[in-house]
């Protein structure tokens, strides 16, 4: 991705910010491996759970593959063999196109909160 557009009115607010501050459009992703000694796990309870491919129509199909492709070449997500895997939807957006969205609400049912609290600041 290397340009974006925007719907507003070239008086807007929102238009002059972005003439004044260009940058705002250009994606920061990094395609380089993170090296800040963080990992994560989600602790979880039972088999890993998994919904199996149904048929996406292809103009739908299509959409994912591009949205895919890119997030992957910026590194946002990477292939993977795992047994985990959540069904995928396409949500509309406001301007009428659609994105693709994974139902985690299994995932979510099979794992163990965390129940370390935010104090309060």
């Amino acid at each position: 991705m290397t340009t974006l557009s925007c719907a507003f009115t070239p008086s807007s607010n929102f238009s002059r910010l972005l003439r004044e501050f260009p940058d705002l459009n250009r994606p920061t992703f990094s395609t380089g491996d993170t090296k800040r000694g963080v990992e994560h796990h989600m602790p979880t309870t039972g088999p890993p759970v998994h919904a199996r491919a149904c048929h996406i129509d292809p103009a739908k199909l299509a959409i994912a593959k591009a949205k895919f492709a890119n997030m992957e070449r910026f590194g946002i997500v990477h292939r993977s063999s795992s047994p985990w895997a959540s069904p995928l939807h396409f949500v509309p957006k406001p301007d009428g196109c659609r994105r693709p969205y994974g139902d985690s609400r299994r995932l979510n049912n099979v794992t163990t909160p965390d129940w370390y609290p935010v104090l309060h600041m």
